[in-house]
């Protein structure tokens, strides 16, 4: 009979941490929404990114193209 009892208690303390695990998951995995916006939020710094490079180019070929016109280069 001990026995028993002792793996019912086990079987009830088993359920019991996986009711809390399960709780914690929900409560501090994030939604649908918040993987979606951390998403955008990464698309938003490569675009940063390639726009910065972008910017530097277009400055490069400007002053470049300038120092053409005024023969310079």
């Amino acid at each position: 009979m001990p026995i028993k009892t002792a793996k019912i208690d086990v079987e009830q303390l088993q359920e019991e941490v996986e009711e809390i695990n399960r709780k914690m998951i929900e409560e501090f995995a994030p939604s649908r929404t918040e993987k979606m916006i951390m998403k955008a939020y990464v698309l938003l710094d490569d675009v940063y990114v390639i726009l910065k490079y972008l910017a530097v180019g277009v400055f490069f070929y400007g002053l470049i193209s300038l120092l053409q016109d005024v023969n310079i280069i």
